[in-house]
């Protein structure tokens, strides 16, 4: 018997509702970033292109703490080629605009390859290995209780919207959301750091299960900082993320729960 896997939101008309899963770790009242990036690029991957192509950047701002609300796009084809396709998507939730996503895509033909190996080894059975809320991790490089660069091997067990498969670029925009989490510019335990925004450039869609984020940072103590995250798969890497990074102090009843 097919098991159904758990889904962040739920198809109702035009509207993606929360199904209540995808909560953030940062404030506990607002959607998750993950869970929008993987919308974000749900509903643009449905946008028809003229020849074949393949999303070579996709853009996600979130614009602040997205409240657990239905969220309703509006997308725009900026423009549409052969060669070319750039496509627009806004979110809006009880009239206001939360979120905004613009892909890049580019037409797909036999070129020469110049790809890069992995940056990091495949994950073994003496991996310290964690089963989280929505995705199991192999930890071949991580220590989340100082600040410093870190790798993971993770393999996501929760779909975007109920009864539809998660997309191969939902799966690169939500590897994007990792860097911050993996890669920590300071201690997470006195610290939260929520990402504004995602930008992952790709030479390929990941392909198989397991996927390596392999993600450093940096901050200059002014309330911000910045990731980057090299994200491949069993066969190398296949593209860069950034995130901006809001600052701000963990409140003392977050700490306990993160601990």
């Amino acid at each position: 018997m097919k098991i159904e896997r758990p889904a962040f939101y739920r198809r109702e008309g035009e509207a993606y509702v929360p199904t209540g899963i995808g909560v953030s770790p940062w404030n506990g009242t607002s959607q998750v970033g993950l869970a929008l990036a993987g919308l974000s690029a749900h509903v643009i991957a449905k946008v028809p292109t003229q020849e074949p192509m393949l999303t070579t950047r996709i853009s996600i701002d979130i614009l602040g703490a997205v409240p657990l609300v239905p969220l309703i796009p509006q997308i725009r084809v900026l423009r549409d080629g052969r060669r070319m396709q750039v496509v627009d998507a806004e979110f809006f939730a009880e009239g206001m605009l939360w979120l905004r996503a613009t892909a890049v895509r580019a037409r797909i033909s036999d070129t020469g390859e110049q790809s890069t190996p992995l940056t990091r080894r495949f994950w073994t059975e003496q991996d310290h290995y964690d089963d989280l809320k929505w995705f199991e991790e192999r930890q071949i490089a991580l220590d989340r209780s100082k600040p410093g660069p870190g790798a993971i091997w993770i393999r996501f067990l929760t779909d975007i919207v109920e009864g539809e498969p998660l997309e191969p670029l939902s799966l690169a925009a939500i590897l994007g959301d990792f860097g911050n989490g993996t890669a920590p510019v300071l201690p997470l335990m006195e610290n939260t750091l929520a990402n504004m925004d995602i930008t992952v450039c790709m030479s390929r869609l990941p392909r198989g299960d397991w996927m390596l984020i392999d993600a450093e940072g940096e901050t200059s103590g002014q309330g911000s900082g910045y990731s980057r995250t090299r994200l491949g798969d069993a066969e190398g890497m296949f593209a860069t993320a950034m995130q901006s990074i809001f600052i701000d102090q963990r409140v003392p009843h977050m700490a306990k729960t993160q601990g």
